[in-house]
Protein backbone atom coordinates (compact mmCIF):
# COMPACT_ATOMS: atom_id res chain seq x y z
CA UNK A 1 0.00 0.00 0.00
CA UNK A 2 2.98 2.75 1.08
CA UNK A 3 4.61 1.73 -2.34
CA UNK A 4 1.87 2.39 -4.28
CA UNK A 5 1.14 5.80 -2.15
CA UNK A 6 4.76 6.89 -2.67
CA UNK A 7 3.95 5.75 -6.85
CA UNK A 8 0.69 7.65 -6.97
CA UNK A 9 3.09 10.96 -5.83
CA UNK A 10 5.76 10.82 -7.75
CA UNK A 11 3.21 10.73 -11.19
CA UNK A 12 1.16 13.69 -9.85
CA UNK A 13 4.90 15.62 -9.31
CA UNK A 14 6.18 14.60 -12.66
CA UNK A 15 2.61 15.85 -14.18
CA UNK A 16 2.72 19.26 -11.80
CA UNK A 17 6.08 20.05 -13.19
CA UNK A 18 4.84 19.30 -16.31
CA UNK A 19 1.78 21.79 -15.63
CA UNK A 20 4.73 24.43 -14.50
CA UNK A 21 7.08 23.99 -17.35
CA UNK A 22 3.63 24.48 -19.96
CA UNK A 23 2.72 28.30 -17.50
CA UNK A 24 6.50 28.86 -17.39
CA UNK A 25 6.66 28.74 -21.65
CA UNK A 26 3.23 30.69 -22.27
CA UNK A 27 4.02 33.25 -19.74
CA UNK A 28 7.82 34.15 -21.42
CA UNK A 29 6.14 33.59 -24.75
CA UNK A 30 3.64 36.57 -23.45
CA UNK A 31 0.73 34.16 -24.78
CA UNK A 32 -3.06 34.09 -23.58
CA UNK A 33 -3.25 31.18 -20.82
CA UNK A 34 -7.17 30.77 -20.58
CA UNK A 35 -9.59 30.67 -23.52
CA UNK A 36 -13.07 28.77 -23.38
CA UNK A 37 -14.02 24.72 -23.40
CA UNK A 38 -11.00 23.70 -23.08
CA UNK A 39 -9.02 24.84 -26.54
CA UNK A 40 -7.02 27.39 -24.62
CA UNK A 41 -3.06 27.52 -25.02
CA UNK A 42 -2.31 25.93 -21.72
CA UNK A 43 -4.66 23.03 -22.23
CA UNK A 44 -3.37 22.64 -25.71
CA UNK A 45 0.37 22.83 -25.21
CA UNK A 46 -0.83 19.85 -22.43
CA UNK A 47 -2.40 17.75 -24.53
CA UNK A 48 0.50 18.51 -27.21
CA UNK A 49 2.90 17.25 -24.15
CA UNK A 50 0.47 14.23 -24.16
CA UNK A 51 1.14 12.91 -26.96
CA UNK A 52 4.32 11.48 -25.87
CA UNK A 53 2.94 10.89 -21.87
CA UNK A 54 -0.54 9.38 -21.70
CA UNK A 55 -0.29 10.29 -17.70
CA UNK A 56 -1.32 13.89 -18.87
CA UNK A 57 -3.65 12.93 -20.79
CA UNK A 58 -5.13 10.78 -18.09
CA UNK A 59 -5.27 13.92 -15.91
CA UNK A 60 -6.44 16.25 -18.41
CA UNK A 61 -9.61 13.87 -18.92
CA UNK A 62 -10.18 13.59 -14.98
CA UNK A 63 -8.88 9.88 -14.55
CA UNK A 64 -6.41 10.79 -11.93
CA UNK A 65 -6.21 13.32 -9.17
CA UNK A 66 -6.17 16.57 -9.46
CA UNK A 67 -5.87 18.91 -13.03
CA UNK A 68 -4.48 21.97 -11.89
CA UNK A 69 -5.44 23.68 -14.53
CA UNK A 70 -7.97 25.67 -12.87
CA UNK A 71 -7.60 29.78 -14.02
CA UNK A 72 -6.80 30.06 -9.84
CA UNK A 73 -4.25 27.66 -9.72
CA UNK A 74 -2.85 28.78 -12.71
CA UNK A 75 -2.63 32.38 -11.22
CA UNK A 76 -1.07 30.87 -8.09
CA UNK A 77 1.66 29.15 -9.41
CA UNK A 78 2.17 32.45 -11.89
CA UNK A 79 2.73 34.75 -8.60
CA UNK A 80 4.81 31.49 -6.89
CA UNK A 81 7.19 32.09 -10.29
CA UNK A 82 7.29 35.71 -10.37
CA UNK A 83 8.05 36.21 -6.37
Amino acid sequence: MDSHLTKRRLIERKYLLKVIRCLRYLGRQVLALQGSDGYDNFTQLLRLLGTNDSNIIDHLDGKTGYKYIHSDVQNEILNIMAT
